[in-house]
């Protein structure tokens, strides 16, 4: 099939869809390589040997966020997990430049102590949401994410970045006020519930109205995706179907 044949039969494939699986459902292949990806009309694309080759987005590059060949799978059963971590009282802080480069360094240490693979994420100004795959066996992402918290504040306040008003409980325990004390965790059941959370990921910018298509949110793993043929580019796109994710919002403390 030459190019345009595959581009006609995924958009194709792409205004078919009706279910309320995810989208990723039907394009990855979670029981491949990581990098093995496979879209609607079975046309498989092999990234294992060539994946270090590939230009990633600003926004991966900035989280260091990089392909760990180890992991074999998009979704492993006990290890695949989707999060919510929220900033005090929402204040908008988490999209500004600093920020973003703080957020990166310290995901990026984090790595380096407790690895992990970030399969999704999107960053949005009072909140983020990602999917994170730990290594088999490995359950410790309280450790992680407390981590990444702790680091990220210490970085934000050094730099001037102006805090909330804390409670005296907040005072006492000597918590501050950046991100809210506890982050939301949902440990992923099977590949449909994965695939349904990756789409909710990516849908975010849309949902809370930041942007009307999904290719137009620059802090997201969308771009990826779209780069190794996951998602159509204009998947997510108001143009086409406004999209309900409400069976979620529990579970994504939306």
């Amino acid at each position: 099939m030459d190019q345009k044949g595959i581009h006609q039969s995924i958009s194709g494939c792409w205004r078919q869809r009706t279910s309320p699986v995810g989208y990723a459902a039907r394009t990855l292949n979670p029981n491949a390589s990581y990098h093995v990806l496979k879209n609607l009309c079975r046309v498989k694309i092999n990234l294992v040997h060539n994946a270090v080759r590939v230009a990633y987005p600003t926004f991966l590059l900035h989280f260091g966020v990089l392909p760990m060949s180890h992991f074999r799978r998009a979704y492993v059963p006990g290890g695949s997990f989707f999060f919510t971590v929220v900033t005090e009282r929402r204040a908008p802080i988490l999209c500004t430049d600093s920020s973003r480069i703080f957020l990166r360094t310290v995901i990026r240490e984090c790595r380096q102590r407790w690895p992990f693979r970030i399969d999704a994420m999107v960053l949005l100004d009072n909140h983020l949401h990602a999917i994170l795959t730990l290594p088999e066996g490995d359950t410790r992402y309280s450790a992680r994410w407390g981590w990444i918290k702790k680091e990220f504040t210490k970085a934000y306040l050094a730099d001037g970045g102006i805090e909330q008003v804390r409670s005296g409980s907040q005072i006492r325990q000597r918590r501050r006020g950046v991100l809210q004390r506890r982050f939301w965790e949902h440990a992923l059941r099977d590949e449909e519930d994965y695939a349904r959370h990756f789409d909710y990921i990516h849908y975010n910018p849309v949902k809370h109205g930041y942007v009307e298509s999904v290719q137009d949110w620059p802090y997201s793993t969308f771009h990826r995706w779209v780069k190794q043929g996951v998602y159509p580019a204009d998947w997510g796109s108001k143009a086409h179907d406004v999209m309900e994710f409400d069976d979620l919002d529990t579970s994504a403390m939306e």
